[in-house]
């Protein structure tokens, strides 16, 4: 177990302690250990020590978030004319940081929950995401200048001012590091840490963002930590006048009724939200890769958005993939998070994944494999917090289009496989396939995997949905030079698109320098 820390928040370049802490115990323990866990986290409300307790960490009060949001507005117009220059090389500070500090870092995640092979993942996330090639990617953004006849054009993106961020519980940590490039863009931050499980978040911006930020000289209050409740803290900003950006990272249903709050408020929202993105093998794919890419589906068992949550299937190779596909999730089992290789965590919605199976069975679909809980040790339990890696078969493009497993984001390890009927394989096919895929009320990511580039051709020029579309790569991976997040539709809001995380959270100004210019000639001149 790690040792625990003692994390106060950090409002305006100071500790702020508080009257109430949260004393998170590692997830282990929570698992293995329900009502130890309990017990630990007693003791050490108590001023004991819980075996088990990682952290001890204030929990803020109105107050602490009303100063939080004056001490970042204070800080705004002194962060925002440090040169960009060093705004990066403070980046480039933090980024050194997390590679050293991977190990610790990768722990605290596994002591929030993160099963370990997730965890190694969300790391290399989080370093790809700060990485000062792919910061340097959006910098080039940032400002572009060229002479025009006489004068001299300026196009330059300004940062918005102060930032609320609010990470999700499933991926507090990973998803929090997206607020990183945003501040470096020039605007100060107040960041969320979830009260059920802060200590990712709290470690990564404690022991590693706040400390680059003093070596780096930034003034105080550019980076403001609170850890609280989402409800209190979400409509403190959306009453504070001086928080000018939301960004809200969590279900589409609140995300949407959020953005709808900032728009009504004259703020802006920055929404990633819910994700049920599609996969589609054509009849030329590489199987074995493909279905290795599929089965990404289960990290986390499918409580994260950016992973399969449907897949299509040409005919020709159905069953040939659903073998593959199926072998995959039948070797995954329950675990401890920090057991080596983990891939699954407890279901948060158990009866909801149960329910789902039904009604596809209800729908004259097949499941595969899977299909129920599973205790700790694998074995099959009505009670139990794990399920299995579910595989089930969808005959019919027009069933699919039905059927909620599809239609719906489902947030549990089912991943349904559609195959289209004999009387839906034609030369339109795959216009049909894209069809299902455009008609997606969510729009994360789409994959492909075909070893045609007529077959690509055709598939890029229909396909509409999706913030990124992957073609024979991982599809939870990240990409070089690409964003790594961003959507349409309940993915990203009315104005969802993918997005580099440093220009997400700043406006397009243009500047006109004249030199010489005749006034009244230029009124009427088109040039």
């Amino acid at each position: 177990m790690l040792k625990p820390y003692v994390w106060p928040m950090h409002i305006g370049g100071a500790d702020a302690a508080g009257d109430h802490w949260t004393y998170p115990v590692h997830a282990d323990l929570a698992i293995g250990d329900p009502r130890a866990a309990g017990q630990a986290a007693g003791e050490a409300r108590e001023g004991r020590t819980g075996e088990g307790v990682i952290a001890q960490i204030a929990l803020a009060e109105p107050r602490h978030l009303a100063e939080a949001s004056a001490a970042a507005a204070a800080a705004f117009p002194a962060w925002r004319a440090v040169p960009l220059r060093d705004r990066l090389a403070i980046g480039a500070d933090i980024h050194r940081r997390i590679v050293r500090q991977r190990d610790e870092l990768i722990a605290m995640m596994i002591a929030d929950g993160y099963p370990d092979r997730v965890a190694q993942w969300s790391a290399a996330g989080i370093e790809h995401i700060l990485s000062p090639a792919y910061l340097a990617r959006g910098a080039a953004e940032l400002h572009r200048q060229e002479t025009v006849g006489d004068r001299q054009v300026i196009l330059r993106r300004l940062p918005d001012g102060v930032v609320a961020f609010h990470p999700p519980r499933n991926a507090a940590a990973t998803l929090s590091c997206l607020a990183i490039p945003m501040m470096l863009a020039g605007n100060t931050l107040v960041m969320r840490a979830p009260h059920a499980v802060p200590s990712g978040v709290m470690y990564l911006f404690r022991e590693i963002v706040l400390p680059a930020l003093e070596d780096g000289g930034a003034p105080p209050g550019v980076c403001n930590l609170v850890c609280g409740g989402a409800q209190q803290t979400l409509q403190a900003w959306l009453d504070d006048p001086l928080i000018d950006d939301i960004a809200f990272v969590g279900s589409s249903g609140l995300g949407i009724e959020i953005g709808n709050e900032c728009f009504r408020r004259g703020k802006k929202p920055l929404l990633e939200l819910a994700g049920n993105d599609g996969f589609v093998v054509w009849e030329d794919a590489d199987l074995d890769q493909a279905a290795h890419a599929a089965a990404e589906s289960f990290l986390a068992s499918t409580q994260i958005c950016m992973v399969p949550k449907y897949v299509i299937v040409h005919p020709a190779v159905a069953d040939g993939f659903l073998r593959r596909l199926a072998d995959l999730a039948d070797r995954l089992r329950p675990g401890l998070p920090s057991d080596p290789g983990a891939v699954l965590a407890p279901v948060a919605k158990a009866k909801d994944f149960l329910a789902m199976i039904a009604a596809c069975r209800a729908a004259d679909a097949t499941v595969i494999t899977g299909g129920g809980l599973l205790d700790l040790a694998g074995r099959p339990s009505s009670h139990g917090p794990f399920a299995q890696p579910t595989v089930v078969r969808v005959d019919g493009l027009a069933r699919a289009d039905r059927l909620p497993a599809v239609t719906e984001e489902t947030f549990f390890p089912l991943l349904p496989v559609v195959v289209p009927t004999a009387a839906e394989t034609g030369p339109d096919l795959l216009d049909r396939i894209v069809g299902l895929l455009n008609r997606n009320r969510y729009g994360l990511r789409n994959s492909l995997w075909t070893a045609s580039p007529t077959t690509i051709d055709r598939f890029l020029g229909a396909v509409t949905n999706g913030g990124i579309i992957k073609i024979n790569d991982t599809h939870a991976g990240t990409t070089p030079y690409a964003p790594t997040h961003g959507g349409t539709g309940l993915s990203g809001g009315p104005h969802g698109e993918a997005y580099f995380p440093l220009l997400r959270a700043t406006h397009l100004q243009a500047v006109s320098i004249g030199t010489g210019i005749d006034v009244a000639a230029a009124l009427i001149t088109v040039k």
